[in-house]
């Protein structure tokens, strides 16, 4: 069988003919392809998203936490020994006291006895000195008696020398009298001498009568220190005492916390106090101007914590003119007291790297003891939220950290081209920025610049719908913090 009947009887011919038809299909549509219309792209600008610098009342504010502690703990000791023979009623902790209530009295007796024998003592000194005065006063009455008696004597001895030299009188009355007038003599010597002991007597007497008053004051301040009385309005603590207890001197018996005011340490980090230290010390972000007209910014003010001395205590004296408040949440119901900053701790926190902040709240101002408890008030361990703010709004630039990029935002000059333009950065605030220097406002920045985007390049600036808003105050904000929520 030749090649051509092998061929049919292998049926491999089966395929040629839907290969023949797929050729010719193709071709027929190669033939009938027409070609596309090319439509050229239009050439202009690229459109950008721009916001319009504008100047808005902005108030920095920054938020810490922190534990209320007491302004003041005043830590009662017994100065004396002896049995406690009162107490006040509810000598207990929690009770509230007020200022010179006597709180405690300690067995006067013994020292009441050592008072009166000091007493004694002092009254002895103060006779034997007035003995000793009175005896000076005497012996001067004295002198002055023997000297006139001196004189008499010398009369008579000069009276009888001439009669001696007639033999008008014999010798022995001539010596008997000039003895009479030595001996006298001798006794105003004697009342001389004796008159100029008596300044050293008397200064000798007035010691005694200090050391016997000194002696005298001891004993009544020992008397004195068996009453324990309150300093100050407060509550007690660490207080359990019962009549009949033996106390010694220098043993500790309970505390007394001032509860009119309280004192709240929060930590805050550096980054929040400059942004609210800059926004209060600053009268706007255009304060100063260069030699060329362009916005300049002020100086940063510096963390105490960080700065020299007398800068330390500048940027401590602005931080008292801040405002501040507290924020506590008591039972539910949230509250807020007005606080004044008053000092910073003196070094940060190594492990959060934060300073701290110290304010103070006062919850009252009358004195009175009971009137506080029915007052809303901070309690000593209370967590407490504190919010530091500048004084008043600043007027202020904000512009999306997206139109700031190492220091620089995409600005659009009149003829609709990007000016690459340095600014200075006064603040972060969440997501936007405060700009210090380098814009005016009514000048357009752009929003989201592009890596392509060049210096001097034309564009098609679009105003965004919507301008940025400011970053939530404290107020503002819901605070996820245990035992602090906002209302």
């Amino acid at each position: 069988m030749n090649r051509l009947g092998r061929f049919l009887l292998s049926r491999r011919w089966l395929a040629l003919p839907p290969l023949v038809i797929g050729v010719v299909v193709v071709g027929m549509l190669a033939q009938s392809k027409k070609e596309l219309d090319r439509v050229e792209a239009p050439e202009g600008p690229p459109a950008c998203r721009v916001v319009t610098a504008r100047l808005v009342d902005h108030r920095a504010e920054a938020s810490g936490y922190g534990v209320a502690g007491p302004t003041r703990r005043w830590s009662a000791v017994s100065e004396v020994g002896g049995r406690i023979v009162e107490t006040r009623p509810q000598l207990r902790s929690g009770a509230a006291v007020s200022a010179g209530e006597t709180l405690l009295v300690i067995d006067q007796s013994d020292y009441a006895l050592r008072l009166k024998q000091r007493q004694a003592e002092l009254d002895q000194a103060k006779a034997q000195l007035q003995e000793l005065r009175v005896s000076q006063a005497a012996d001067e009455a004295s002198l002055a008696i023997q000297r006139e008696l001196e004189r008499v004597r010398r009369s008579d001895v000069e009276r009888l020398t001439p009669l001696r030299r007639d033999a008008t009188v014999t010798e022995y009355e001539y010596e008997t009298a000039k003895a009479v007038y030595l001996q006298q003599k001798q006794s105003v010597q004697t009342l001389i001498n004796s008159l100029r002991g008596y300044d050293a007597r008397i200064a000798s007497a007035e010691a005694t009568i200090a050391l016997a008053e000194a002696r005298a004051s001891e004993a009544q301040r020992d008397v004195d220190r068996t009453l324990i009385v309150a300093p100050f309005d407060g509550l007690l603590a660490s207080a359990d005492l019962e009549p009949g207890q033996y106390v010694a001197a220098g043993q500790s018996l309970f505390e007394v916390i001032d509860t009119s005011s309280v004192e709240v340490e929060a930590q805050f980090s550096m980054d929040e106090i400059s942004r609210v230290l800059w926004s209060a010390e600053i009268g706007s972000p255009m304060a100063t101007y260069s030699d060329d007209g362009a916005p300049r910014a002020p100086p940063l003010p510096m963390i105490p914590a960080m700065a020299p001395a007398g800068d330390s205590r500048a940027a401590a004296s602005a931080l008292r003119q801040l405002g501040a408040r507290v924020a506590t949440q008591t039972s539910g119901s949230p509250r807020e007291y007005p606080a004044r900053p008053l000092r910073l701790s003196s070094t940060l926190d190594e492990r959060t790297r934060t300073i701290g902040v110290v304010v103070g709240v006062q919850n009252r101002g009358d004195g009175a003891a009971s009137s506080w408890v029915h007052r809303p008030h901070v309690r000593a361990g209370t967590f407490c939220e504190v919010i530091l703010a500048a004084a008043s709004p600043r007027p202020v630039i904000l512009l999306p950290r997206s139109a700031v990029s190492n220091g620089s935002a995409m600005v659009i000059d009149d003829d609709d081209r990007v000016r690459r333009r340095a600014i200075d950065v006064g603040y972060v605030a969440g997501d936007l920025i405060a700009v210090a220097g380098g814009l005016v406002e009514g000048e357009r920045v752009v929003l989201n610049p592009m890596t392509t985007t060049m210096d001097g390049q034309l564009v098609r600036p679009i105003e965004a719908t919507a301008e940025p808003r400011a970053t939530p105050t404290v107020a503002d904000r819901r605070v996820a913090a245990p035992g602090v929520a906002k209302p």
